[in-house]
């Protein structure tokens, strides 16, 4: 095709505006007018004689060379995806295989490990521990690294005894439930310098918050509910004083 567009002599037109845009054509010759005189027309034709015709012309075409090349490719084309579908389910048991043999709490750790990693409270590749990582490992709680971002905030550095107590009630207790006792309602209210600090707190917590959820890890605890009798109990309120004031039962309370 290339050999003929480059004949100065013959004025090829490409089909540019029809949905043959990629054809060329070119106007008819003597040569080509010949050999429309040798195609039948199809009326002409009895069925018998259009089954014949149509028969020999596939038997012709599946010996041309195109013909196997294409079959050729289908076979290919075939043996390919059945490797595929092969390959894949061996994936999937593996990758099943290899979660059941898993060690337990191994994905967590992984998990903790990215959270310690952006809380730069250590290095996860050099192994360098942080004055943030240092203070975690001294704590234990159900989260220490939340735990030691807020023992190391200076808002709790001019904090009375009784009000860091109060603060820290509020980063352990996990929402107990009051179940209320006879009459008996009344549950202690934190003071006001408490309430602001936990309230600066929940900022801090909020941006931690988004970064636990990021790697999917326990969320950090921050309840104020029961900060105003922890307070009022290191403040010098007798246990019996406090049992009978609030609506708790006292193994709750303790």
């Amino acid at each position: 095709m290339r050999a003929l567009l480059e004949k100065e002599e013959m004025q090829w037109e490409k089909l540019a505006d029809s949905e043959l845009g990629g054809l060329w054509c070119l106007e008819g010759s003597l040569e080509t007018w010949s050999w429309s005189l040798n195609v039948p027309v199809l009326s002409s034709l009895s069925e018998s004689d259009e089954m014949n015709k149509v028969s020999r012309l596939k038997k012709k075409i599946a010996c041309t060379e195109g013909s196997r090349e294409y079959r050729k490719i289908l076979d290919t084309a075939r043996f390919t995806e059945e490797k595929i579908k092969r390959l894949k389910a061996r994936s999937n048991h593996l990758i099943n295989r290899t979660e059941k043999i898993e060690p337990s709490g191994w994905k967590e750790f992984l998990q903790i490990s990215n959270v310690i990693h952006e809380t730069r409270a250590l290095d996860i590749n050099t192994h360098a521990i942080f004055p943030l990582g240092e203070t975690a490992v001294a704590i234990r709680g159900e989260n220490d690294l939340w735990l030691a971002m807020v023992h190391r905030n200076k808002i709790l550095l001019d904090l009375k005894p009784a009000q860091l107590a109060a603060v820290c009630a509020s980063l352990l207790s996990k929402g107990i439930k009051v179940r209320a006792w006879k009459n008996n309602y009344y549950i202690y209210e934190a003071s006001f310098t408490v309430l602001i600090v936990i309230s600066l707190l929940d900022e801090q917590r909020n941006s931690f918050l988004q970064l636990q959820e990021k790697h999917e890890v326990e969320i950090p605890c921050l309840d104020s509910q029961f900060s105003g009798m922890v307070e009022a109990w290191a403040s010098g309120l007798s246990w019996r004083e406090l049992t009978m004031d609030c609506a708790m039962d006292e193994d709750d309370l303790a």
